[in-house]
């Protein structure tokens, strides 16, 4: 079977996009994985879409909880996950069919984290990103410059695949805007090598409302 991925979904009132992100995940050509749904208190057909892919594939689980964030649900997945790698997809958004296998592939002793390019999808196109060259390896050092700097790698969790040994005990903060800002900071220090792979992989859906496409907003300083 191979190692392990264990897939987190934090998921709250996205019944238009969830069954296309599940199917996503479900379909992915990397087989061995714990796709962990996190029903946030969803209080539209969410719920019910989780049950039904819960019955058609075992490799799903489901947690039901009270509304608490999308960082509390992500903490609800982290909590039950076994697998020996993580990744994080948001529910609105979807991934290539062979990202993880593409991802899992890249990985050495010494490389603890792996990101890919992303694809921003719009309501009539799709932008399928820009290349920033050829696949590349950091230093720790090295990467925490070019998060700060926000130049060759991004703050985003979605669109990476992590060592599970690397994020074990780190857990997102709650209450924060740009939560992930906080958590990828202490993930990245404690990565040994992270590696950038030059492959747009996964589907950003752009929406109406969305945090980081507000003109301004106090609660984007939590960002800073």
């Amino acid at each position: 079977m191979g190692e392990k991925i264990s897939v987190i979904v934090p998921i709250y009132n996205v019944e238009k996009y969830l069954e296309k992100c599940i199917d996503s995940i479900i379909n992915q050509t990397y087989k061995n994985l714990e796709i962990i749904l996190v029903d946030d208190g969803s209080t539209d057909s969410c719920s019910k879409i989780c049950k039904e892919y819960e019955k058609i594939d075992k490799r799903i689980k489901v947690i039901y909880k009270e509304n608490g964030g999308l960082s509390d649900a992500r903490n609800a997945g982290l909590k039950i996950a076994t697998g020996d790698y993580i990744g994080f997809v948001d529910s609105d958004d979807y991934i290539e069919k062979s990202m993880y296998e593409k991802m899992l592939s890249v990985f050495d002793s010494r490389i603890d984290i792996v990101e890919c390019g992303v694809n921003y999808v719009y309501t009539n196109e799709i932008n399928y990103g820009d290349s920033i060259g050829n696949d590349f390896r950091l230093n720790t050092e090295e990467a925490l410059e070019e998060l700060i700097l926000e130049r060759k790698l991004s703050q985003t969790v979605w669109n990476k695949l992590y060592r599970r040994i690397c994020i074990l005990g780190i857990l997102f903060e709650k209450g924060k805007i740009n939560e992930d800002e906080f958590w990828t900071y202490q993930v990245f220090s404690r990565a040994k090598n992270i590696f950038r792979l030059n492959e747009n992989l996964y589907f950003y859906v752009q929406r109406k409302g969305s945090i980081m496409k507000e003109e301004y907003s106090i609660k984007r300083l939590d960002c800073i």
